[in-house]
């Protein structure tokens, strides 16, 4: 597992959503390393989150941004301007509740998916030289978010990676 931790916080990886089979072992494992290696790591762990709403409340709760609009766009400003306020050498996101997003939100799940693997990660590495990784607990239904090609010019294993 040692090698699977490092592998999800170097900054030569590309993939920046991990999708993983056990997560609260890899929550503690990632966490604890992260720790070592200078990096700020938070938790949106309500379990509850079944719309945008609800989700954009989480994170404002989860980062306390300085200020935050509540809208997708907000959310990847907020999310590009940490070096702003909470300086580090990089960041871990483990959203422990896509279930509720799958099953009642699937769109805004999309969304969310989208902002966090592609936009908020090729704007850490390229631009700030900073980690920026988000992990989620993984199951078999979440491929179809891949399968059916909802995520657009996205490929599993361009910026998505499943730990087994």
């Amino acid at each position: 597992m040692d090698e699977v931790i490092r592998n999800i916080l170097s900054l030569t990886e590309l993939k920046s959503i991990f999708f993983v089979a056990d997560f609260p072992a890899i929550v503690q494992a990632v966490s604890q390393e992260a720790q070592k290696m200078g990096y700020e790591t938070f938790e949106i762990n309500k379990g509850n989150s079944s719309n945008k709403q609800e989700l954009m409340d989480d994170f404002d709760q989860t980062f306390d941004f300085p200020y935050f609009g509540k809208n997708w766009d907000a959310l990847n400003d907020s999310l590009a301007s940490f070096d702003e306020w909470l300086p580090a050498k990089g960041y871990v996101l483990f959203v422990n509740y896509p279930d509720n997003l799958f099953e009642k939100a699937y769109d805004d799940l999309v969304v969310l998916i989208d902002i966090l693997s592609t936009r908020i990660s090729e704007y850490w590495a390229t631009r700030m030289k900073t980690r920026f990784v988000t992990i989620m607990p993984y199951a078999d239904k979440y491929l179809s978010l891949f399968d059916e090609q909802v995520i657009e010019n996205q490929a599993l294993g361009e910026y998505i990676g499943i730990v087994e």
